[in-house]
């Protein structure tokens, strides 16, 4: 008895131990986004602009009345565009004005509780340039995500726009590429698998346990000064733990995002060019090491792995095939996606999902040119 009375004494005080460690985690967490977000305010980076029910910060760069407006539309928990791009950015900045609109719950933005839609986000970036004074017609810079919005922009409001430029965006699904991503196909434990990895990057966010965690930008960020990179790192955090942001995360998880999108793409003359940093023809030993590095609940909806993932065994040639299969699916749904929406060229530019921090200067050399054909 003594021994079953010790031992549970000494359970409760590690689970004490622990939820002070977490609380005490937690609030100096929110003093050090509050002190950060404070600076960031008295360096001028905090502007925000009404957009109805919440705000969103609005960032102007560049040359004002350049040659053309950019609207830089992020992707995915990208929370302070305006530094994170600017090493790529620069060099347009000198005859184009750039604008960075964080989009509800991302950077220094109010949050959305009400639910995010494509239409909605659409409708606050249109807000938040109208009421900053910015008139269009704009250049739509997007990344990952941020494809979706820009393509449903040009689709329903191509008088607005100039020209778009997506960089390794977000790929529309039509109703039968949507279908085999449905999450009916998982088991009840990789649901689980799925749910406890989304649930643990929020209440990691929320509780501050993110800060001590790599966020896997860290190999782009080394020219930048301490105060960027705590600007860039502080609000990625933010915008985790924010309910759009978790909104975005679970729509993209389930492809409804992408098919919404697909099923309101119009096709447009508005030139449009797409580049994909996909590797089409890696090697096995590529194939092999990417799969080892990602974590293997990011395969659980891709169709191509269900039987990898399903299987009691895996084996190098599985995963090899899984993945070319997948790859050559993709790159072709792709092309299939610049043929709906219309003068759209794609450009294969192979590298980090982040290519324009990833391949600067080759991005940097592919959008000069396709500006130069631009008429202004």
């Amino acid at each position: 008895m003594k021994i079953a009375k010790t031992a549970l004494g000494l359970i409760v005080g590690i689970l004490g131990f622990s939820l002070l460690t977490i609380v005490g985690l937690s609030l100096y967490h929110h003093v050090k986004l509050g002190q950060t977000i404070r600076t960031m305010e008295d360096a001028g980076l905090r502007n925000l602009v009404s957009v109805g029910d919440r705000s969103l910060n609005v960032v102007r760069t560049g040359k004002e009345n350049g040659n053309h407006r950019i609207v830089v539309i992020s992707g995915w928990g990208d929370g302070e565009a305006s530094i994170g791009w600017h090493r790529f950015t620069e060099p347009f900045e000198q005859d184009n004005e750039f604008i960075f609109i964080d989009r509800a719950g991302y950077g220094l933005s109010d949050d959305n509780a009400d639910g995010v839609t494509l239409e909605g986000t659409v409708q606050d970036y249109r807000s938040a340039l109208q009421n900053s004074g910015v008139e269009g017609p704009y250049i739509l810079m997007a990344h990952s995500l941020g494809g979706a919005y820009a393509s449903y922009w040009v689709s329903n409001y191509p008088e607005e726009i100039e020209a778009v430029i997506i960089l390794d965006g977000t790929v529309p699904m039509s109703d039968e590429e949507s279908e085999l991503y449905s999450l009916d196909y998982l088991s009840f434990t990789q649901r689980s698998s799925l749910n406890l990895v989304i649930n643990s990057l929020y209440l990691f966010s929320k509780t501050g346990l993110i800060r001590f965690m790599p966020t896997g930008y860290e190999e782009f960020m080394y020219d930048l000064s301490d105060d960027d990179t705590d600007y860039i790192n502080s609000m990625l955090m933010r915008t985790t733990e924010s309910q759009a942001g978790l909104d975005e995360l679970n729509m993209l998880i389930d492809s409804s995002i992408q098919n919404e999108t697909w099923n309101q793409l119009i096709t447009t003359d508005v030139p449009k060019i797409y580049i994909d940093a996909t590797a089409l023809n890696p090697s096995d030993y590529e194939i092999l090491q990417e799969y080892e590095d990602e974590n293997s609940v990011t395969t659980l909806t891709i169709p191509e792995f269900r039987s990898v993932n399903n299987a009691e065994e895996v084996t190098d040639d599985m995963i090899v095939d899984a993945m070319r299969a997948y790859i050559n699916r993709e790159y072709e749904d792709t092309l299939a996606y610049a043929e709906r929406i219309g003068n759209c060229e794609v450009v294969n530019i192979p590298g980090d999902h982040v290519i324009f921090l990833d391949r600067t200067e080759d991005v940097q050399a592919v959008i000069s040119d396709f500006l130069s054909r631009i008429e202004f």
